[in-house]
């Protein structure tokens, strides 16, 4: 994470998942999934925190594929006791997968 004055961040993200499966009669299968990204944001310990963030993400099995990306915002309001957050993200995922279409949006409160 790399850290400027009046509290601004920025932060990149990786990760790589690979599940090796074997089926009834010896049948081997594997499932890889990779994503990476950037997240930046302004966050004052005694106020709380806003930003964005921006992923993109890729799924294989055996020749089937999906790839995606993820934007999101989000913020958090500290209180003494307690911190109040919000997001809001969009998703889109396509690729040859049976149904694997995706393009939604998603809003929470934490």
């Amino acid at each position: 994470m790399w850290t400027w004055p009046q509290h601004l961040n920025l932060q990149g993200n990786f990760a790589f998942n690979t599940d090796r499966l074997e089926f009834d009669g010896g049948e081997w299968d594997s499932v890889d999934s990779w994503r990476g990204g950037l997240t930046g944001f302004w966050r004052d310990p005694n106020q709380g925190a806003l930003g964005g963030e921006i992923h993109y993400q890729s799924t294989s099995d055996l020749g089937q594929y999906g790839d995606g990306i993820d934007i999101a915002a989000r913020g958090e309001f500290y209180l003494a006791q307690a911190t109040i957050g919000g997001r809001v993200a969009y998703t889109k995922l396509t690729g040859n997968h049976t149904n694997s279409g995706f393009d939604g949006w998603d809003v929470g409160l934490e």
